[in-house]
């Protein structure tokens, strides 16, 4: 299981789903700069998404590995980000809408401590958003019908599953715990021959504050009753993705390990969303 090569005529299919809610305004530090969550996730994921077209990038044309969407929720609106209906675009088509670049600037600490300020140019396919509440369940019921109908299409039978990463800061309105243990049960279930669909959920934390990190499930926190919805919406990391989750941990802990990040700052988020990534791709 979660063993298949993506090809073109066995891609798969990526979905990142973004908060847009008024708490994406406050402020965090992102690579020694302040700035909204709003910006922040912004800027990640378009580095996401500028990485899956470099990646089906072969003698100078980009090559169908991916079907992918983003889409953004707030207000009790559900909507895509490339401004269409709901649905999956090419990761050919993604790059032929050559949205304007963006400069950003970083400060990374080097293995010596000094700091480096990093400069990068990357097209800005998705802008920031903040403002409203935060309509998760509707979100996900959105979510489901997308990786459902992809996985029941004959052509991405052998494919490697769908990948689902929902990046938000705070909890649900409206919508009860049970709704959304079901309707993320719902989307694990949407499988291939090859597994399940993947639902990872990143939560950002304010500055500071306890974090957890694909933990194991005797590594939350017995009284926080956020981590533990987290845990019951998330998948279970498969052996594909244990070195790299380990590697990022970098603790002697063993699997299993929950597809989760609670409290992360966005350095960690960039990281969880490159194990994605990366993890899966062997392109032929």
């Amino acid at each position: 299981m979660y063993q298949q090569d993506i090809t073109r005529t066995r891609r798969t299919a990526f979905v990142v789903a973004i908060d847009h809610s008024l708490s994406m305004q406050e402020e965090i530090t992102f690579g020694g700069m302040r700035m909204p969550k709003s910006h922040a996730v912004a800027i990640a994921t378009n580095r996401l998404l500028d990485e899956l077209v470099l990646r089906s990038t072969r003698d100078g044309q980009v090559r169908n590995y991916y079907d992918v969407a983003v889409v953004g929720y707030s207000n009790d609106r559900v909507y895509s980000m490339f401004g269409e209906q709901m649905s999956f675009i090419s990761v050919e088509r993604l790059a032929a809408l050559q949205p304007p670049r963006m400069t950003v600037e970083f400060e990374w600490r080097l293995p010596s401590g000094s700091i480096s300020r990093v400069t990068e140019e990357i097209p800005e396919w998705i802008e920031p958003r903040a403002g409203g509440s935060t309509p998760m369940v509707e979100m996900f019921q959105a979510v489901a019908l997308l990786v459902e109908q992809w996985c029941a299409n004959p052509a991405n039978r052998e494919s490697f599953p769908p990948m689902v990463i929902n990046i938000t800061d705070g909890t649900p309105d409206g919508g009860s715990e049970q709704e959304l243990i079901a309707i993320t049960e719902r989307i694990r279930s949407a499988s291939t021959s090859d597994g399940g669909t993947l639902l990872f959920n990143i939560h950002i934390g304010s500055d500071g504050g306890t974090r957890r990190l694909f933990p194991r499930k005797d590594e939350l926190e017995p009284r926080n009753r956020s981590q533990y919805l987290m845990a019951k919406m998330s998948s279970t990391i498969p052996a594909t993705f244990e070195d790299a989750v380990t590697s990022l941990r970098g603790d002697l802990a063993h699997p299993p390990f929950l597809a989760m990040g609670y409290n992360a700052s966005m350095v960690e988020v960039i990281a969880m969303l490159n194990i994605g990534s990366y993890s899966i791709v062997d392109n032929k």
